[in-house]
């Protein structure tokens, strides 16, 4: 069987791609074990949402979005270069095209035993999460 080799131009490619992958920051989806109720409210405001289960554990849902940063307006850049005796000068304009982005969203949800974290579940955008990792 002949197998076909990737361009090296692709290889390096997709060896950045996993580097990047392997190099993420995730979530630490246990960081606030043990921590106390009130200890996670007087971070992230009441619960949008509280249940028990059967076997008595509380569970309590958190939910933040956060829009990206979007240019208001127009913006207008300057630049000087030079290179063999030659200087010269420009000027960029940059417009925001398109429609602005999609709110971020990350939901926490919590499973306390006697007012204590004993289980977390995380779900949403890891840059967005990560805000809410407990310090």
């Amino acid at each position: 069987m002949h197998r076909r080799r990737l361009p090296p131009a692709k290889r390096i490619a997709l060896a950045l791609i996993f580097l990047a992958a392997c190099a993420s920051d995730p979530v630490d989806t246990q960081s606030w074990h043990d921590a106390s109720y009130d200890e996670v409210v007087a971070q992230w405001g009441p619960p949008v949402s509280s249940s028990k289960l059967d076997n008595g554990t509380d569970v309590h849902l958190w939910s933040s979005e956060r829009v990206p940063a979007v240019s208001s307006g127009p913006t207008v850049g300057f630049g000087v270069f030079g290179g063999s005796g030659r200087v010269g000068s420009g000027v960029g304009i940059h417009i925001p095209v398109g429609p602005a982005p999609d709110a971020q969203r990350c939901e926490r949800r919590l499973y306390f035993t006697e007012g204590r974290v004993v289980d977390e579940e995380w779900l949403g955008a890891p840059d967005v999460c990560k805000d809410f990792r407990r310090h």
